[in-house]
């Protein structure tokens, strides 16, 4: 969450300074609009491959999560399993 938070800021922070940037140039408008609108789309993308990452980087997080509670389950249950199979035997015996 935390890689996140600093990524929107980053790309907000990016298109604002852009934005002001372009907004005090002296530019036509016509080349002004070709601007904004050129950036406008490089941002598109950079938080396109962002969010990407992002959902990307928590898949792989849960895959790890969900293989390690596998083998704490198969553990756990292996030791169960030798626990009743030694009680048993006890009992019989």
């Amino acid at each position: 969450m935390k890689n996140s938070t600093s990524l929107l800021s980053i790309l907000a922070g990016a298109a604002t300074g852009a934005l002001l940037g372009m907004l005090f140039a002296p530019k036509k408008g016509t080349k002004f609009r070709k601007d904004i609108s050129r950036r406008s789309s490089e941002y598109a993308r950079g938080a396109k491959d962002g969010v990407a990452d992002f959902f990307h980087d928590v898949s792989d997080e849960l895959l790890e999560a969900r293989d390690n509670a596998l083998k704490k389950f198969e553990s756990k249950s292996s030791q169960i399993t030798k626990d009743l199979v030694k009680n048993f035997k006890e009992r019989v015996h």
